[in-house]
């Protein structure tokens, strides 16, 4: 059985969900405050060799903004993070928001509330996914789009 960790890139935003012997174990966004330095930069490829280490991940899945929205700083991460994905013999999956919307959606079309929703009647064993959807919609927020883009990477892979 594969551990994969999902990830939905960003520059100040990581979303990251985990699926354990074929199961969703663990999901979460992070933050990464201030503007783009090494550091930072380093301190996102940390996070994610950190939840390699203590899930013993076997397959890392990607997803990437689309190339119009792809800039230098997520070239660079997504290379560190195919150098990362080499040095420990992890498969790697790139995807993008069409083949997650299509995964749940069956077609391109469709807007990620779509994807969000999906995911959340998938799982009705987590009931916090409900309450961020509920709470971000409320707010008029996209800050846990990433969660849900994370899970369904690592489902995709």
């Amino acid at each position: 059985m594969e551990n994969i960790l999902g990830i939905s890139l960003g520059t100040r935003l990581m979303g990251m969900a985990i699926a354990y012997n074929g199961e969703l174990c663990d999901f979460r966004v992070r933050t990464f405050y201030g503007k783009w330095t090494e550091e930072k930069r380093r301190g996102m490829v940390a996070n994610i060799e950190r939840a390699i280490e203590r899930y013993g991940i076997t397959r890392l899945a990607v997803k990437t903004p689309k190339p119009a929205h792809c800039t230098q700083r997520i070239r660079d991460l997504i290379s560190d993070i195919e150098r990362l994905s080499e040095q420990r013999h992890i498969k790697l999956s790139v995807c993008t928001i069409s083949a997650l919307k299509r995964q749940y959606n069956g077609q391109i079309s469709g807007n990620k509330q779509a994807l969000i929703r999906a995911i959340i009647e998938k799982y009705p064993q987590y009931p916090q996914l409900a309450e961020i959807y509920s709470k971000e919609r409320s707010n008029h927020n996209a800050y846990y789009v990433k969660l849900f883009e994370a899970i369904a990477c690592a489902e995709l892979a």
